[in-house]
């Protein structure tokens, strides 16, 4: 505690006036991280527009970029060290990726009601990508 209120310019006492114990603190820390990540997914979210593909990018890109740099809080974030009276980060959690579940569920119904537009992208194998040793596809004879 003393090391993170020396880091943060404050007296050693400071953190107890609004945390009453050292987890109590951590599970703050921990829910601002989440609900800082479930933001930033919001707003990459709405910039990448309607496509599945952008916006599945925008979430990716978004989480990679937000936890560089931040090991200790990501860390902290994932840890089972909340105990079962501080609820406040699991829950955030469960809000931050709520975010990017909705753009899975979204794009699910939809193909679920026109699943022609959902056809999988097939790339030709040309026949030099094929292997020598592999056994041929063609029924004997």
């Amino acid at each position: 505690m003393r090391e993170l209120s020396r880091g943060l310019g404050v007296s050693h006492t400071a953190p107890r006036r609004h945390f009453p114990d050292r987890a109590a603190l951590l599970d703050a820390l921990a829910q601002h991280g989440f609900d800082t990540l479930a933001l930033r997914l919001t707003e990459a979210i709405s910039a990448a527009g309607p496509s599945f593909e952008n916006r599945l990018r925008a979430i990716a890109h978004t989480y990679l970029s937000y936890t560089q740099g931040r090991m200790p809080l990501v860390e902290l974030m994932y840890a089972s060290k909340h105990g079962a009276e501080t609820l406040a980060a699991p829950g955030a959690g469960r809000a931050a990726y709520a975010v990017p579940y909705a753009v899975i569920e979204e794009a699910h119904t939809a193909r679920a009601s026109s699943p022609t537009d959902w056809a999988p992208r097939r790339r030709p194998v040309s026949s030099s990508r094929r292997s020598k040793a592999s056994p041929s596809c063609s029924a004997p004879a």
